[in-house]
């Protein structure tokens, strides 16, 4: 996964002038992946949910998440990160979110 998150944050002006967002190329690259299915993959269509989430968005917008992560993403360790950061509120918001946003968790009421 290497890469991916920084480009989920970023927006990026193709030679035609229009802004796309790098995350749907790399749905396209994911699909090739998700043959190998396995507990800790979602589906195209999930992801592609999170692409067009204006909550996700809107959270991404917070340099602190964003910072954390593509520390997260760059980690040799990426486990006893994510064990840290889920201390951490405003991960913890984007991470229920997400998991909200694929059907993996019910809305908080």
């Amino acid at each position: 996964l290497s890469g991916r998150v920084g480009l989920v944050m970023e927006e990026v002006e193709k030679e035609d002038g229009e802004i796309h967002s790098p995350l749907s190329v790399e749905l396209d690259s994911l699909s090739e992946e998700s043959d190998n299915e396995d507990s800790d993959t979602i589906n195209n269509e999930a992801l592609k949910k999170l692409e067009f989430s204006d909550a996700i968005k809107e959270m991404l917008r917070n340099h602190h998440l964003r910072q954390l992560l593509i520390e997260l993403d760059q980690s040799e360790d990426p486990g006893s990160l994510l064990i840290k950061a889920m201390e951490i509120p405003i991960f913890t918001e984007f991470a229920d979110e997400c998991l909200r946003i694929c059907g993996l968790q019910d809305h908080k009421d």
